[in-house]
C-alpha cells in the first residue's frame, strides 16, 4: 500500500532523538521526491495531480518546520 503524504513527510523528517529520519534509519538513504512537471507533458490529468502533490508536500514541510520550532 503506498504511503500517504503525511506518512511520507513524517518518515522523511529528521527526528531530534536519533538525528536521522525513520526512512533513513530503515533503508540507509533518503527517498527521492522530485516531481518534474516537464516529464508529464502528455497527460494533463497527471500534470494537475503532480502540481497538487507539490503543493501538499510544500504545506506539510512548512507545518513540520513550524512544529519543530
Amino acid at each position: 500500500m503506498p504511503a500517504t503524504m503525511p506518512e511520507f513527510a513524517y518518515n522523511n523528517s529528521i527526528h531530534a532523538s536519533t538525528k536521522v529520519s525513520p526512512y533513513f534509519a530503515n533503508y540507509g538513504f533518503h527517498p527521492r521526491f522530485n516531481i518534474s512537471i516537464s516529464e508529464l507533458s502528455v497527460n494533463p490529468s497527471a500534470k494537475m495531480r503532480a502540481h497538487t502533490l507539490e503543493d501538499v508536500y510544500h504545506d506539510l514541510s512548512l507545518e513540520l518546520r513550524a512544529a519543530r520550532n
